[in-house]
């Protein structure tokens, strides 16, 4: 921003202060060392992701990866995965439309007990199969190592694999292969989450969680060939296209952060409300912080792995912890995931293989929890809440938020092993599924509660609603909401902020979500600013009426929808309430009336009955229509009357006669309003029969692929927009419904077809049924799609366009929603990179100064566009080494002073560059001799020279001898040229002096020894030459001549001289051992060597060794 901008800001009462965002914390601080500085290695490649701010600048990024000579392995909407050099990190850092900047970790595999632990923990009892729930109507996406889709969980011989597949309806090869291997992770995962042998022999061997819901089976081989993409949501729009609203992946990238692929699930889920995705916790426990990405995603349900059976009480010992590295809590639950039988692929296609296996780990435990959530979602589809028993009526489609609030409601405190302590704690998280505690049937003990607030709230915003306990059973209250996607380089992930509170019936105590002690909520502590599930949990709450509350503390991307779920409390209290289902009626109506009364909830066994009487303005006599309970003890009671234009029957006829503005008046007589008084509750509704006028219906802005129609109502109504188009003789039909009332109508149609004529009608219904439809007297409204010309992005392979070579390598992002049929660059035909999604070419750049470059992109329906694109060519320089000389002497290890003279003969300016210095053995001087050092000259202007002296340090291990000391300018090859073939010189010859090592003593005592025995040899060694040398050896030898050198000396004992300046001496005794083996008794001579390996340069190598006293061995 600039200094205006930041001003304001400065000034804004909330904004306790600024600093400017440095690019070091654009990168993990997994790159970085403990000083904050990138951890870089010359030469060494790495893969990362990196993401921009907008998709837009996502050329930018091309253009700098480029120019490093890097490699694309994908390129999704704002993100990408790299392949560059260690040194590029904190460049690419610095590039202004950079955001992030993590590594592409290597994804790694995580891995008929479990369905009645997670349906009841009570052995062998499948409470929810039981009630008629198997999963029925469910698509589940899993992302594994594929299906062995010929075992009989999943075999269908009447049909291919597609939507009339028993099983899968869809198998999606993108990122891997079309079948399972021999490994079979992927199988056993499918068989956990549903498999279903049933249809083979009616029994249930094996059967997964949910047995009858299908699979959308996305095949990932986890190789360097076939790599996930940075934005998960790539992936998951295939299998949402496909129908799956549920989402499991048994898989991990090894490190605890919100990176990439966790924030761009959490973006897919925010964008698409209604997908549930779930992540394995990971098995690197029991220490905490040990789970993976993107089970650390917010929105997601990250699963633990509880042991089974009789020991589901336990954490298996391997499950990772939480928390999450901003400390949010994880795993969000548990569910068994050792000892899991089920289907063993063997990776033969078509051999009808049936065989088991077990396998454990948290890749076994999610699919569980995915089959639960199959199962929740249809529990809501089918209508069985309030009810308990299914009612299509009470059918709705539920998000997210509230299948993973049913979830985490469920859980169970475990109390045994490797929990890290009582819910919500960093082993167990909220706990262990356990269906049966809310998904209630008729005749269940309880009530289940729920909200699904899709209009959700805005900053300060709060809903209430009060909610009836007792002490009978716990009140566990859940809130849980789909966040708005955090940034992976924040200090936590959370967005938009929400709380939940539950005051008691007193008044004054109040609970706040998450604050808990011993698994149990306690008054006081703050508010969560890190989760976005919060609970509260009071095991024997105080009978009364509580008022639960969620409000929103800060919503910067709102509004922000949530979904609660209550078990142990009702919204239905002693004081008895009667309701309409709408405000307004027209003649042919029918109205639902809905009593809730605690105390009319008189069979704890069985549904009760209420009557209310329903009157009108036409039918003062009215009607008694009889109310039934919607389940065992909801206290909540429904029931409905047809509505009739007439006069009224005598006698009564079941039907309520009304006209035009009556009003319809519902009466329930409350016995006792819990005060013990009686009272008369009274809802009311109105006949409307005037369908709403339409007017104005118009156009407004119309582009390629989308069209905006608006519309007036005089009064509120709902939205629609039915419109269609003819393709080649057949019509085309979309609808467009928005459902919130209003008298001011704009709907956007989207996904429109390019340069194609519509015809569309407007309906308005207004709250009481009466429909208008504006169809222009029958014509037909309509309007045409504009014929678009491509967009196109380019960019050139050097930074900013600007270059001293004589070529660029142009780079283009053509788009167009027919297609793109063809591209040109500098007028020649465009090559197309399937894996970056460019079209590019290499031209020349023929003028010094501006080059500018058509391109040409024509799509699929002939629309041209023309764009170009400006390279500015410098006039290159011509560097050489002028003038180079040194001393005509030098030592290893020692230090010379060289004099350079640089000269740029032009024509162009120079940038910065380096000279490298080297001796060589002749006077061609290259980068492969003896290396010295370097200077760096900033910059060299065209005619001009740059002299200076340097001092550097001669090798300390060079071999002796006359070198020839040379230059090489910009050895590096930083700078591109007129001439690259005069970059070097030779100057003058330069004696280089060495160490040179000679023993100087050499003795041993005693003078006698045994085979076997110890001597003591000491000795001295000297460097009399110029040079220092470098770390050596000296070795003692026991020989039998009066010479070093045979082949039959032998070796005894030796030791290390860390170095010797010239002129230096080193003197020791050293305890050698006489061998036992092959030494006969006699005289033998001590002998020593230095440097027998040859590790010293040495000016004279042939004085190294001398022989001491002779020794007498005996036996």
């Amino acid at each position: 921003m600039d200094n205006d901008a930041r001003n304001k800001v400065a000034a804004l009462s909330f904004i306790r202060g600024m600093v400017r965002y440095k690019p070091a914390y654009k990168i993990h601080k997994k790159l970085k060392d403990d000083s904050g500085a990138v951890k870089a290695e010359k030469g060494k490649k790495i893969k990362l992701h990196i993401r921009v701010d907008e998709a837009q600048n996502l050329p930018i990024l091309l253009s700098k990866i480029k120019k490093k000579s890097g490699e694309v392995l994908y390129r999704g909407t704002d993100m990408v995965r790299v392949k560059v050099d260690e040194t590029d990190i904190a460049q690419l850092a610095r590039i202004e439309a950079v955001v992030w900047i993590e590594e592409a970790l290597q994804i790694k595999l995580l891995n008929d007990t479990t369905r009645w632990v997670i349906q009841s923990n009570e052995d062998n009892h499948t409470k929810i199969w039981d009630a008629g729930l198997h999963g029925e109507g469910q698509i589940i996406g899993i992302a594994d190592t594929g299906l062995d889709y010929d075992m009989p969980w999943f075999y269908d011989p009447s049909n291919p694999i597609g939507r009339d597949h028993r099983k899968v309806v869809g198998y999606d090869p993108t990122y891997g292969d079309d079948y399972d291997d021999n490994n079979g992770h992927g199988t056993h995962v499918a068989g956990t989450v549903g498999g279903d042998w049933t249809p083979v022999d009616g029994g249930t061997n094996a059967n997964g969680m949910a047995p009858k819901s299908k699979f959308f089976i996305q095949d990932l081989v986890f190789s360097e060939e076939r790599l996930l993409p940075a934005d998960l949501g790539e992936m998951l729009i295939t299998a949402y296209d496909a129908g799956a609203r549920i989402h499991t992946n048994s898989w991990s990238e090894i490190f605890n952060a919100y990176g990439s692929r966790a924030a761009s699930v959490d973006r897919f889920m925010w964008e698409h409300p209604d997908f549930l995705v779930l992540f394995a916790n990971g098995n690197l426990g029991p220490r905490e912080g040990t789970m993976g990405s993107p089970a650390t995603a917010k929105n997601v349900i990250s699963v633990g792995n509880a042991e089974n059976g009789m020991n589901a009480e336990n954490v298996f010992i391997e499950s990772s912890h939480g928390p999450a590295s901003d400390g949010r809590t994880k795993p969000t639950v548990t569910a068994p995931g050792t000892g899991i039988i089920s289907a063993d692929s063997d990776g033969v296609k078509d051999s009808y293989n049936s065989g088991t296996i077990e396998k454990g780990g948290t890749s076994m435990a999610t699919p569980a929890v995915a089959g639960a959530a199959a199962l929740v979602r249809q529990f809501f589809m089918e209508g069985y809440w309030p009810s308990g028993i299914a009612r299509s009526a009470d059918g709705f489609t539920p998000s997210a938020a509230l299948i993973k609030a049913t979830i985490v409601n469920s859980a169970q405190n475990m109390s045994g092993l490797n929990t890290d302590g009582p819910i919500p704690s960093s082993g167990q998280g909220w706990g262990r599924v356990n269906l049966s505690k809310s998904l209630l049937f008729s005749g269940d003990a309880g009530i289940l509660e729920i909200v699904d607030f899709s209009s959700g709230l805005a900053t300060s915003e709060s809903w209430s609603l009060e909610y009836y306990a007792s002490p009978a059973r716990p009140l566990k209250v859940t809130l849980v909401w789909t966040d708005f996607p955090g940034a992976e380089f924040a200090a936590k992930a959370l967005v938009n902020d929400l709380d939940l509170t539950v005051t008691a019936p007193d008044g004054t105590t109040t609970y706040i979500g998450n604050v808990f002690d011993a698994g149990v909520s306690v008054t006081g502590g703050v508010a969560d600013r890190l989760n976005v599930e919060e609970q509260v949990l009071l095991e024997t709450p105080a009978a009364g009426i509580y008022a639960i509350t969620v409000s929103a503390f800060e919503i910067p991307n709102g509004p922000q929808p949530f979904a609660l779920v209550i078990a142990g409390g009702s919204s239905v209290t002693p004081k008895g309430s009667i309701a309409l289902d709408r405000g307004k009626y027209n003649t042919s109506s029918r109205a639902e009336i809905t009593v809730r009364d605690l105390d009319l909830d008189l069979n704890s066994s069985a549904v009760d009955q209420t009557m209310v009487t329903i009157t009108s303005n036409t039918d003062v006599s009215g009607e008694q229509v009889t109310l039934t309970e919607t389940g065992v003890k909801t206290g909540i009671f429904v029931g409905t009357i047809q509505l009739s234009q007439g006069p009224p029957a005598t006698g009564g006829n079941g039907l309520l006669e009304v006209a035009a503005g009556d009003t319809v008046t519902a009466d329930y007589q409350d016995a006792n309003d819990g005060t013990g008084a009686s009272a008369l509750a009274t809802a009311r509704a109105v006949i409307d029969v005037t369908p709403p006028v339409i007017t104005a219906v118009d156009l407004g802005p119309i582009a390629d692929t989308t069209a905006i129609i608006t519309w007036t109502t005089d009064e509120p109504t709902d939205s629609k927009v039915i419109y269609s188009y003819d393709d080649g003789g057949s019509t085309v039909t979309g609808e467009k419904h928005i459902q919130q009332l209003t008298t001011a109508h704009t709907v956007e149609l989207v996904g429109l077809r390019e340069a194609t004529s519509y015809t569309y009608e407007v309906h308005s219904a207004d709250e009481a049924g009466n429909l208008t439809t504006d169809d222009k007297g029958g014509a037909g409204h309509g309007f045409e799609t504009i014929n678009l010309p491509p967009n196109i992005v380019c960019f050139s392979n050097w930074e900013d366009n600007v270059t001293y070579a004589t070529s660029a390598v142009i780079s283009c992002m053509p788009t167009d929603p027919s297609g793109i049929a063809s591209v040109t660059i500098g007028g020649f035909t465009a090559r197309y990179d399937a894996t970056e999604g460019l079209y590019w070419r290499k031209v020349w750049l023929e003028n010094i100064g501006a080059n500018v470059i058509p391109v040409t992109a024509v799509d699929n329906l002939g629309n041209e566009r023309l764009h170009t694109i400006e390279v500015t060519r410098r006039a290159q320089p011509d560097l050489y080494v002028k003038t180079v000389s040194g001393p005509p002497t030098g030592i290893a290890n020692g230090k010379i002073s060289i004099t350079i003279t640089v000269r740029n003969a032009g024509p162009g300016d120079a940038e910065e560059f380096s000279v490298g210095f080297y001796l060589s053995e002749d006077p061609i001087i290259t980068i492969e001799d003896i290396s010295l050092g370097s200077l760096y000259i900033n910059a060299l202007h065209a005619g001009e020279s740059f002299s200076s002296t340097i001092e550097v340090m001669v090798p300390v291990n060079m071999i002796p001898g006359i070198y020839y000391l040379g230059a090489i300018v910009d050895y590096r090859e930083e700078q591109i040229e007129a001439d690259e073939y005069n970059n070097s010189m030779a100057g003058n010859q330069i004696d280089v002096n060495g160490p040179d090592l000679t023993m100087t003593e050499v003795s041993s005592f005693p003078a006698t020894a045994q085979v076997g025995g110890s001597i003591t040899v000491s000795d001295t060694v000297k460097n009399i030459g110029l040079g220092t040398a470098d770390r050596f050896d000296v070795s003692f030898y026991l020989t039998a001549n009066a010479t070093l050198g045979d082949l039959d000396d032998r070796e005894l004992r030796g030791r290390t001289v860390y170095g010797l300046l010239s002129n230096g001496s080193s003197s020791g005794n050293t305890t050698v051992t006489i061998p036992l083996y092959n030494v006969t008794p006699g005289t033998y001579y001590i002998g020593a060597i230095a440097d027998p390996q040859d590790a010293v340069k040495e000016e004279d190598e042939t004085n190294n060794s001398l022989l001491g006293n002779p020794i007498t061995i005996t036996e």
